[in-house]
């Protein structure tokens, strides 16, 4: 049955000739093209229901959380239940997901999607491709991508690992800026409400420029990283350290200052940080969180190495003193 070999391509269980059948198939029928862009976009939306630890309250009142076997039935009961519907609109808790499709010029179809507070959210793209997605992000993409190239657009911070297509160059267009690759990893870290942009390169290559001045650009090989220094890209070696944590949910930070980490968290839980105090915010800190955890749970961890107090304003607000 067609439903149970796309269920198996994304849980990741086909085989490499097993894929290669499958995608031949779609090269050459259009329907089952169309079918996988739909599909592709209703099993990334189920996903969202087994994170957060998949926590469920017993009858006795305690918590008990759903076993890797249980999370995998829920999610593909979910995408059965959903592949059905048109426009699809999940509240859990409370309205914390929307993903809208519309159609622009031309008769494209695109996908808007975006992520929650403290929720993280893995996509395979029409393509191949597959993307992180941090808290707070949001991605536009095209359910199909032209014959010439694969163009998304980014609010936020991606992890993106990238199917080689020589002929369609894969192109994250974020802040004014692109960031073309044919195939490789890369992560992008660009929010609207932040002015830090910068792109770190583990794999293959990528150029980086100005979206209206071209002779802006950068080229990086592995290790390497740009950001924006003074208004122009500049070119430093750094290398990426978090692609094993974050597969796992994990974010780590070595020797980072205090005043960037809570730069991240008020990114990925849409809070405010207010400083009352002689708070020493360029102390180097080293920390390890889950990103699915609550930003309260986070505060108290790091106060174990570094010692501050803060306290809920509201529901944006956060105070940080000594």
């Amino acid at each position: 049955m067609m439903e149970d070999k796309w269920i198996k391509y994304f849980q990741g269980e086909l085989t490499d000739s097993e894929k290669k059948e499958l995608f031949s198939r779609i090269e050459v029928d259009e329907a089952s093209k169309h079918d996988f862009s739909k599909l592709n976009n209703v099993w990334a939306i189920s996903q969202l229901l087994t994170q957060k630890q998949d926590a469920q309250t017993a009858s006795d009142g305690k918590k008990r959380f759903f076993r890797r076997e249980e999370r995998k039935n829920i999610r593909i009961s979910v995408f059965r239940l959903l592949r059905y519907a048109a426009v699809i609109c999940l509240v859990f808790g409370s309205a914390w997901y929307l993903a809208t499709n519309y159609t622009p010029e031309k008769e494209s179809i695109y996908t808007e999607i975006h992520v929650p507070s403290g929720q993280r959210l893995h996509i395979t793209l029409a393509d191949g491709s597959s993307v992180w997605l941090s808290p707070q992000s949001r991605m536009k993409l095209p359910n199909e991508f032209k014959r010439d190239n694969r163009i998304i657009e980014l609010d936020g911070e991606g992890f993106f690992t990238v199917v080689k297509d020589e002929k369609k160059p894969f192109i994250v267009k974020s802040k004014g800026y692109n960031v073309e690759v044919l195939g490789t990893k890369f992560n992008l870290f660009s929010y609207s409400k932040n002015p830090k942009f910068e792109a770190h390169l583990v794999e293959g290559k990528v150029q980086v420029y100005n979206d209206t001045n071209k002779t802006d650009m950068v080229v990086l090989s592995p290790n390497e990283m740009v950001s924006l220094v003074d208004g122009k890209l500049a070119k430093s070696i750094y290398p990426y350290e978090n692609e094993e944590f974050l597969t796992n949910g994990i974010y780590s930070f070595q020797a980072t200052p205090f005043i960037d980490i809570l730069e991240y968290l008020a990114l990925w839980y849409d809070v405010r940080f207010e400083i009352e105090g002689p708070v020493l915010l360029k102390t180097k800190v080293n920390a390890k969180f889950r990103l699915n955890d609550d930003i309260e749970n986070i505060l108290v961890a790091l106060q174990n190495v570094f010692k501050f107090n803060f306290k809920r304003l509201d529901e944006h607000r956060i105070l940080i003193s000594k």
